[in-house]
């Protein structure tokens, strides 16, 4: 006959107990979320294609461009302080496979790499050739901002020479590093505009 005043107790016991329960059932998300502190950082979204981008190095803060704003084939990719000038802007425009290439805006030709694909360290330059491997690019997340972009022709990294840090030094491919020479980021061109001067969406 004693048992009736055991029930008290069990209540005050069981009731946060069940609360708890329910707590976790209406907040499961919350409570996933705090069992996994250290989940990665979701990836940034690619940059848009079909309108011109500034594309800036890691390491020294400085900005890809085309040596001089020269016009013809071959001409070098380096960094360089901004010109506000479109040498140093480049369209996206996608390939297939998920793939990329660069078109540079005041010259119509194609970011690549010179030479034999194969060869660590071949520079970066412009070409005419838009259907090449050579002019083929991934761009791969790395964290925030930035991006790696990788050959489609060597599994190489587009990278500044030796990591210099000056303006004039060429662009290269090369193996990956995980220096911050090798990490890009992208933004809009002032004028959001394609590199034949039309808007994106007469296109």
């Amino acid at each position: 006959m004693q048992f009736p005043r055991l029930w008290p107790a069990l209540v005050r016991i069981a009731a946060p107990a069940a609360l708890a329960c329910a707590g976790c059932e209406a907040g499961g998300n919350m409570v996933r979320a705090a069992a996994h502190p250290f989940a990665p950082e979701p990836a940034p979204p690619r940059p848009p294609v079909r309108v011109l981008h500034r594309i800036v190095a890691k390491h020294s803060g400085l900005f890809l461009g085309i040596r001089e704003a020269r016009t013809d084939e071959g001409a070098d990719a380096i960094q360089w302080t901004d010109t506000g000038g479109r040498e140093e802007m480049f369209e996206i425009v996608p390939a297939s496979g998920g793939r990329v290439r660069f078109r540079a805006a005041h010259s119509g030709l194609w970011l690549g790499v010179s030479g034999d694909p194969s060869v660590r360290g071949a520079r970066v330059v412009q070409l005419a050739d838009d259907r090449s491997p050579a002019t083929a690019w991934r761009l791969v997340p790395d964290g925030g901002e930035w991006f790696r972009v990788v050959s489609d022709a060597s599994e190489q990294h587009l990278a500044i020479a030796r990591a210099n840090r000056g303006p004039g030094e060429i662009a290269i491919q090369w193996t990956d590093s995980g220096g911050d020479e090798q990490r890009w980021r992208f933004s809009l061109a002032p004028d959001g505009r394609t590199a034949d001067g039309s808007s994106p969406d007469s296109r």
